[in-house]
């Protein structure tokens, strides 16, 4: 995968998840926790970016000690990150449902498995020897 896939797919992907959040604003129990998918969307894209700029590094040098090392770095740190915000959103904002959690979960899971599918495109780079 080079720079120029991975910036359409994240925009396009950016966008479908721009648009379900939108969409959640038609029910009635989430409209109330949008603001949460936002932030979602714009922590886990920047993760994104920062996870493909080191990973591709990595996977171009045939280090796939590295590779792997920056995959476990990113998972954890994308955790911690999701933490932090969902604790700062619920300290703020003080979420009168449960339900508050849906928006960013939704936006989690997306975002995980365009994480992976990325990953795994980079893994398939030819090393330069």
């Amino acid at each position: 995968m080079n720079n120029k896939q991975f910036i359409i797919s994240l925009l396009l992907l950016t966008a479908f998840v721009a648009f379900l959040v939108y969409l959640m604003s038609y029910v009635a129990s989430l409209v109330d926790y949008l603001s949460l998918g936002a932030m979602s969307i714009m922590l886990f894209s920047s993760i994104c970016v920062v996870m493909y700029i080191f990973a591709s590094r990595s996977a171009k040098k045939d280090q796939r000690v590295a590779f792997i090392n920056i995959f476990m770095l990113s998972t954890l740190l994308k955790m911690l990150f999701s933490v932090i915000l969902i604790a700062i959103y619920y300290r703020t904002q003080l979420p009168n449902s449960k339900l508050f959690i849906v928006p960013f979960f939704v936006v989690y899971t997306i975002y995980t498995i365009f994480e992976v599918w990325f990953m795994s495109k980079l893994t398939k780079i030819p090393s330069n020897e």
